[in-house]
Protein backbone atom coordinates (compact mmCIF):
# COMPACT_ATOMS: atom_id res chain seq x y z
CA UNK A 1 0.00 0.00 0.00
CA UNK A 2 1.28 3.42 -0.82
CA UNK A 3 0.45 5.07 2.48
CA UNK A 4 1.66 8.44 1.34
CA UNK A 5 -0.94 8.40 -1.39
CA UNK A 6 -3.64 7.33 1.04
CA UNK A 7 -2.56 10.07 3.39
CA UNK A 8 -2.21 12.89 0.90
CA UNK A 9 -5.16 12.23 -1.31
CA UNK A 10 -7.66 13.16 1.35
CA UNK A 11 -5.74 16.03 2.97
CA UNK A 12 -5.54 17.73 -0.31
CA UNK A 13 -9.27 17.62 -0.47
CA UNK A 14 -8.85 20.13 2.35
CA UNK A 15 -6.82 22.23 -0.04
CA UNK A 16 -9.62 21.62 -2.47
CA UNK A 17 -12.20 22.94 -0.09
CA UNK A 18 -9.99 25.96 0.48
CA UNK A 19 -9.84 26.37 -3.28
CA UNK A 20 -13.61 26.04 -3.55
CA UNK A 21 -13.80 29.12 -1.38
CA UNK A 22 -11.69 30.87 -4.00
CA UNK A 23 -14.26 29.99 -6.63
CA UNK A 24 -16.91 31.88 -4.73
CA UNK A 25 -15.59 35.31 -5.67
CA UNK A 26 -17.40 38.59 -5.08
CA UNK A 27 -19.23 39.73 -8.21
CA UNK A 28 -16.60 42.33 -9.11
CA UNK A 29 -13.91 39.63 -9.38
CA UNK A 30 -15.96 36.95 -11.13
CA UNK A 31 -15.40 38.39 -14.60
CA UNK A 32 -11.64 38.09 -14.07
CA UNK A 33 -11.96 34.35 -13.41
CA UNK A 34 -14.70 33.39 -15.87
CA UNK A 35 -12.42 33.63 -18.89
CA UNK A 36 -9.98 31.15 -17.34
CA UNK A 37 -7.06 31.25 -14.98
CA UNK A 38 -5.93 34.83 -14.40
CA UNK A 39 -2.55 35.32 -12.76
CA UNK A 40 -4.13 36.42 -9.48
CA UNK A 41 -6.57 33.48 -9.46
CA UNK A 42 -3.79 30.98 -10.17
CA UNK A 43 -1.63 32.57 -7.46
CA UNK A 44 -4.44 32.24 -4.90
CA UNK A 45 -4.98 28.57 -5.75
CA UNK A 46 -1.21 27.94 -5.74
CA UNK A 47 -0.67 29.75 -2.43
CA UNK A 48 -3.55 27.90 -0.75
CA UNK A 49 -2.28 24.53 -1.94
CA UNK A 50 1.29 25.37 -0.89
CA UNK A 51 0.07 26.41 2.55
CA UNK A 52 -1.73 23.09 3.00
CA UNK A 53 1.30 21.13 1.76
CA UNK A 54 3.41 22.95 4.35
CA UNK A 55 1.63 21.10 7.13
CA UNK A 56 2.68 17.73 5.65
CA UNK A 57 6.35 18.21 4.90
CA UNK A 58 9.17 20.45 6.00
CA UNK A 59 10.96 19.94 2.70
CA UNK A 60 10.43 23.14 0.71
CA UNK A 61 11.22 21.61 -2.68
CA UNK A 62 8.73 18.79 -2.06
CA UNK A 63 6.03 21.35 -1.25
CA UNK A 64 6.79 23.34 -4.38
CA UNK A 65 6.86 20.24 -6.59
CA UNK A 66 3.63 18.93 -5.10
CA UNK A 67 1.87 22.27 -5.47
CA UNK A 68 3.05 22.74 -9.05
CA UNK A 69 1.86 19.25 -9.96
CA UNK A 70 -1.52 19.81 -8.30
CA UNK A 71 -2.22 23.24 -9.81
CA UNK A 72 -1.10 22.21 -13.31
CA UNK A 73 -3.52 19.27 -13.18
CA UNK A 74 -6.32 21.58 -12.06
CA UNK A 75 -5.59 23.98 -14.92
CA UNK A 76 -5.63 21.15 -17.46
CA UNK A 77 -8.88 19.69 -16.13
CA UNK A 78 -10.63 23.04 -15.68
CA UNK A 79 -9.16 25.41 -18.30
CA UNK A 80 -12.00 27.89 -17.74
CA UNK A 81 -11.52 28.03 -13.98
CA UNK A 82 -13.44 26.24 -11.25
CA UNK A 83 -16.15 28.70 -10.32
CA UNK A 84 -18.94 26.75 -12.02
CA UNK A 85 -17.87 23.25 -10.94
CA UNK A 86 -19.99 21.41 -8.37
CA UNK A 87 -18.20 21.20 -5.02
CA UNK A 88 -18.56 17.41 -4.75
CA UNK A 89 -17.00 17.00 -8.17
CA UNK A 90 -14.14 19.28 -7.12
CA UNK A 91 -13.61 17.27 -3.93
CA UNK A 92 -13.24 14.07 -5.95
CA UNK A 93 -10.84 15.81 -8.33
CA UNK A 94 -8.74 17.11 -5.43
CA UNK A 95 -8.52 13.65 -3.92
CA UNK A 96 -7.50 12.16 -7.26
CA UNK A 97 -4.86 14.81 -7.90
CA UNK A 98 -3.67 14.51 -4.30
CA UNK A 99 -2.98 10.83 -4.91
CA UNK A 100 -1.36 11.49 -8.27
CA UNK A 101 0.93 14.26 -7.00
CA UNK A 102 1.84 12.63 -3.67
CA UNK A 103 5.01 11.16 -5.14
CA UNK A 104 6.40 14.71 -5.12
CA UNK A 105 6.53 14.69 -1.30
CA UNK A 106 9.77 13.31 0.12
CA UNK A 107 9.10 13.36 3.84
CA UNK A 108 5.92 13.68 5.87
CA UNK A 109 6.50 14.88 9.41
CA UNK A 110 4.30 13.57 12.23
CA UNK A 111 1.89 16.19 13.52
CA UNK A 112 -1.72 16.20 14.68
CA UNK A 113 -3.02 17.07 11.23
CA UNK A 114 -1.13 14.21 9.57
CA UNK A 115 -2.33 11.75 12.21
CA UNK A 116 -5.92 12.96 11.86
CA UNK A 117 -5.82 12.63 8.08
CA UNK A 118 -4.26 9.20 8.27
CA UNK A 119 -6.87 8.13 10.81
CA UNK A 120 -9.69 9.39 8.57
CA UNK A 121 -8.19 7.65 5.55
CA UNK A 122 -7.77 4.37 7.40
CA UNK A 123 -11.35 4.55 8.68
CA UNK A 124 -12.46 4.37 5.03
CA UNK A 125 -10.28 1.34 4.34
CA UNK A 126 -12.48 -1.35 2.68
CA UNK A 127 -11.28 -4.20 4.88
CA UNK A 128 -12.64 -2.38 7.94
CA UNK A 129 -16.10 -1.66 6.56
CA UNK A 130 -17.81 -4.52 8.42
CA UNK A 131 -16.28 -3.68 11.80
CA UNK A 132 -18.03 -1.63 14.45
CA UNK A 133 -16.98 1.98 14.85
CA UNK A 134 -15.23 1.07 18.11
CA UNK A 135 -13.18 -1.72 16.47
CA UNK A 136 -12.29 0.44 13.46
CA UNK A 137 -11.19 3.22 15.78
CA UNK A 138 -9.00 0.85 17.81
CA UNK A 139 -7.50 -0.62 14.65
CA UNK A 140 -6.71 2.81 13.18
CA UNK A 141 -5.18 4.08 16.41
CA UNK A 142 -3.07 0.92 16.63
CA UNK A 143 -1.94 1.29 13.00
CA UNK A 144 -0.86 4.90 13.51
CA UNK A 145 0.93 4.07 16.76
CA UNK A 146 2.83 1.23 15.07
CA UNK A 147 3.79 3.47 12.14
CA UNK A 148 5.07 6.09 14.56
CA UNK A 149 7.14 3.47 16.36
CA UNK A 150 8.65 2.29 13.06
CA UNK A 151 9.10 5.78 11.63
CA UNK A 152 9.55 8.14 14.61
CA UNK A 153 10.87 10.96 12.41
CA UNK A 154 7.95 10.83 9.98
CA UNK A 155 7.13 8.96 6.82
CA UNK A 156 9.67 8.98 4.06
CA UNK A 157 8.59 7.94 0.63
CA UNK A 158 6.24 4.94 0.92
CA UNK A 159 5.36 2.26 3.39
CA UNK A 160 6.19 -1.02 1.69
CA UNK A 161 3.46 -3.63 1.26
CA UNK A 162 5.39 -5.86 3.67
CA UNK A 163 5.36 -3.24 6.42
CA UNK A 164 1.71 -2.45 5.75
CA UNK A 165 0.82 -6.15 5.98
CA UNK A 166 2.84 -6.59 9.16
CA UNK A 167 1.15 -3.62 10.88
CA UNK A 168 -2.29 -4.62 9.60
CA UNK A 169 -1.91 -8.16 10.92
CA UNK A 170 -0.54 -7.00 14.26
CA UNK A 171 -3.36 -4.49 14.80
CA UNK A 172 -6.08 -6.85 13.55
CA UNK A 173 -4.82 -9.52 15.98
CA UNK A 174 -4.67 -7.01 18.81
CA UNK A 175 -8.23 -5.80 18.21
CA UNK A 176 -9.55 -9.36 17.79
CA UNK A 177 -7.77 -10.59 20.92
CA UNK A 178 -9.08 -7.69 22.96
CA UNK A 179 -12.68 -8.35 21.91
CA UNK A 180 -12.43 -12.12 22.27
CA UNK A 181 -11.23 -11.74 25.86
CA UNK A 182 -14.33 -9.77 26.87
Amino acid sequence: MKLKYLLLGIPLSIAGYATVILTEKPKDKVSEVISGWSQSYEKEVYDNTLMIAKSYTEDEQSRINYTSCFVSKLKLKYPNGMQSIIKDSLRKTYEKFGFECASQIKDIAWNDKVKEQLFNSLMQYPMLKDLTLEKRTKFCNCYIKELQLMFPNGLNNQVSPEIHDKITLKCANRVTKEYNSR
